[in-house]
């Protein structure tokens, strides 16, 4: 069994500790009692725990105290916890020593601290950062991935805020900082899945590299994503982000892909972020427990058993031999009226510290509300970060946008979002295809719009998804690759590809069961009318097969749209005609009161509506009641 964590409980009532150790084994706990007696012997009573770790304990227990040692390695020591608390006339004084196993990529780069730089400021490293960034195409070296780091974060994470839940569970008092991470742990988990749903390593892998510097194998991306969170000190906003890619892109632009990328890395970075104060966090917190578990027994042996109070501060100053700052002062703090003991820590802690006490401990108050005021940002920051529209930021720092809003024939602006997207998809599967940049493509889709002389031709967008992109490949020397060829040409003869695949399909079905009929005797007649028999439906199956395939295969043709959320203009207004037939006066005011709730349904000016009525059919040209129903 795996080391989970250990919880300890000191108990001054040595009869309840029976029950407490039957309800332990009865959970196959390890676990094991300890009873120090008036003359100082120990007995113990070890179930299936080690010797070393109840050696490693047992030293700390005074006269009349029984001591339980409990280990487990479940998922958390709650209810081992509530076992040995609600198991005894007296409460126990309760320990938890949690163990965690964090990721072997816990240690990566840290997060570097420095003021937060003005705008102007941001501005300028952006320039100086566009300069000294080298990338190269990721298909060249072998990169590392950053879904990796997405899932040591995420591991880290869970088991830093396990082992905080498991201390709060003992009744210890959590820091602020460490209440941020349990209390916003949905939050962490919400932004790690969005990041692992909106990077799928295909397109991930397309994002260009860094060649020089700390980051080199990573994207370029994210190296500008960890710049920008690290010159704002966690904490930025819309116009800082604007700002610092429209310097950077100044020097060096980005690909589209990599604008795209820009919130996911900021996601990544701030997560690794808080996985770094976390780790600060969940230390001190532990340093924060041992600090209490020695305070406890000091102060125990100085008021039940002074006898070993030399030799406890013996072994504190063993087992520490080089304290933490946080861990001083969390035992100054609770041993601050027992002048007793803190006659014999305190000096141990300044010549083990090497300097003035009181100033160790004031330097690890300003780290410690440095590092809650860090946390509180990043988190916050995740959560901006989730209600930015990055749609209208990535439009207004794209250069391709710039360019193909130029369209001569005024349209490009006009269509809805979808449409542009689609677009720009398009430029960025040419760019895969041939040398040309995506700003390139953009600027020879608008010079051929300029040159062509037909309304339809002068629209960029004839040359990026209708028939004018092959015109567009030429002028790029582009050569698309042999599947797109493929679905080209398929695209182009589809009728004749749709029936002789059903043709194929069903002459290959029938041959293998004729075949199979053939092996077993059975006669040319006979064989001739099961063909016959069986063509109609093995041309089913045929025709089935072939639309699954198409379906999988053939993707959907879009539909370029027009943007109209603002009001239909007056040059497209529309009338909406609703046929029918005129049967009875009932059907009829019926269909007139249904078009009186269209009408104020969609109140847009632009927008008319009417019916397109006819008679029914009729043995004359005119009947009596025409007149009255029309």
């Amino acid at each position: 069994m795996s080391q989970r964590g250990i919880g300890v409980g000191f108990y001054a009532d040595r009869a309840a500790t029976s029950s407490v150790l039957l309800q332990l084994r009865q959970k196959r706990c390890r676990c094991a009692a300890v009873y120090q007696a008036e003359d100082g012997r120990t007995s113990v009573h070890s179930y299936g725990l080690s010797r070393t770790i109840i050696e490693r304990y047992e030293r700390w227990g005074v006269r009349n105290e029984t001591l339980i040692i409990a280990q487990t390695s479940g998922r958390n020591l709650g209810p081992i916890l509530d076992l040995l608390r609600h198991n005894a006339s007296s409460p126990p004084v309760m320990f938890l020593f949690a163990a965690r196993r964090l990721s072997s990529g816990s240690r990566s780069e840290e997060l570097h601290r420095r003021p937060s730089l003005t705008l102007s400021g941001l501005i300028d490293t952006a320039g100086r950062l566009a300069k000294s960034r080298r990338v190269v195409n990721p298909r060249s070296i072998h990169t590392p991935s950053l879904l990796n780091r997405l899932v040591d974060s995420e591991y880290d994470l869970k088991q830093i805020q396990e082992v905080l839940a498991d201390s709060v569970h003992t009744g210890q008092a959590a820091t602020m900082a460490a209440d941020w991470l349990l209390d916003n742990a949905y939050i962490l988990q919400g932004q790690l899945d969005d990041f692992r749903h909106n990077l799928p390593r295909k397109y991930y892998e397309k994002l260009p590299v860094m060649a020089n510097g700390p980051l080199a194998g990573l994207p370029r991306v994210y190296s500008i994503a960890s710049e920008l969170i690290t010159d704002t000190d966690t904490r930025f906003d819309r116009e800082r982000v604007i700002a610092f890619l429209q310097s950077f892109q100044e020097v060096a632009p980005l690909t589209m892909g990599e604008l795209w990328a820009v919130p996911l890395m900021l996601r990544l970075r701030l997560i690794e972020a808080v996985r770094q104060l976390a780790v600060h966090v969940e230390r001190r917190e532990r340093e924060r427990e041992q600090a209490d578990f020695w305070a406890n027994r000091l102060l125990m042996a100085a008021r039940q058993d002074p006898k070993r109070l030399l030799p406890f501060v013996s072994a504190l100053a063993q087992d520490e031999p080089h304290p933490s700052p946080c861990l001083a002062e969390q035992l100054i703090a609770n041993l601050y009226d027992e002048e007793s003991v803190l006659a014999f820590v305190r000096p141990w802690l300044e010549v083990s510290m090497e300097g003035t006490l009181t100033a160790a401990i004031q330097q690890e108050r300003l780290r410690q509300s440095a590092d809650q005021v860090a946390l509180s940002d990043a988190i916050t920051s995740l959560r901006r970060l989730s209600q930015i529209d990055w749609r209208e930021i990535f439009e207004a720092l794209n250069r391709v946008d710039v360019i193909l809003a130029r369209d001569p024939a005024s349209v490009y602006l006009h269509m809805d979002f979808a449409t542009r997207d689609c677009y720009r998809h398009a430029i960025e599967q040419i760019a895969n295809g041939c040398d040309a940049t995506e700003i390139d493509i953009a600027l020879q889709a608008e010079t051929l719009a300029n040159e062509a002389n037909s309304e339809l031709q002068r629209h960029v967008g004839y040359y990026l998804i209708d028939e004018g992109r092959t015109a567009l490949e030429e002028r790029l020397h582009c050569r698309p690759n042999l599947s797109e060829r493929a679905l080209r040409w398929t695209k182009k003869h589809a009728a004749a590809v749709y029936l002789s695949s059903v043709t194929l399909l069903t002459a290959i079905s029938l041959t293998l069961l004729l075949a199979t009929i053939y092996r077993q005797g059975v006669g040319t007649v006979a064989l001739c009318l099961l063909s016959l028999a069986a063509l109609i439906p093995a041309s089913e199956i045929a025709v089935q097969i072939t639309n699954y395939l198409v379906t999988r295969q053939v993707k959907p043709h879009f539909l370029p749209k027009m943007n109209f959320e603002e009001g239909i203009p007056d040059e497209f207004r529309t009338l909406v005609v609703v046929p029918m037939m005129l049967l009875t006066p009932e059907s009829i005011r019926e269909q007139a009161a249904q078009l009186g709730i269209r009408y104020l349904a969609n109140p847009d000016a632009g927008l008319v509506y009417g019916l397109l009525s006819d008679f029914s059919d009729a043995p004359h040209q005119e009947m009596p009641e025409d007149f009255e129903r029309l």
